[in-house]
């Protein structure tokens, strides 16, 4: 009886000790998934901030390039589009916003220029809201 005993705690501690390292595992993997998400999120941000950036530099150049460019007007950067909103002129600066979307992440931008052309810009900040 007593070799019965010992096979039969051996085979529960083997047992116990199978639960916990699988317990481990998932939440391990439950761990790289969510990793894995975030990182996706932040390429996706990454890439709508490249994208109000660029949108920003096409603004930059026409509002140079033409004294009668407004702005507000969605324009495309390779194949993606974004959104330049219309220009402001409070007080001497000029104000030009950027918006741009990619995969449900969104990235704003807004530029103050002390001259419109040449373009002088003074500031360059990302904002939450417009």
């Amino acid at each position: 009886m007593n070799s019965m005993n010992r096979g039969a705690a051996l085979l529960i501690s083997i047992l116990v000790l199978g639960t916990l390292f699988l317990s481990f595992a998932v939440v391990g993997v439950q761990g790289s998934i969510r990793e894995s998400g975030s990182l996706v999120t932040l390429a996706n941000k990454k890439r709508a901030d490249s994208l109000a950036r660029a949108c920003m530099e096409v603004a930059l150049f026409k509002t140079a390039s033409s004294e009668s460019y407004t702005g507000n007007e969605s324009v495309s950067v390779g194949s993606a589009p974004c959104t330049i909103r219309p220009l402001l002129h409070p007080g001497s600066n000029w104000i030009i916003e950027t918006e741009a979307t990619f995969s449900n992440q969104v990235s704003r931008l807004r530029a103050t220029l002390s001259n419109r052309a040449p373009a002088n810009l003074v500031s360059l900040e990302a904002v939450a809201t417009f």
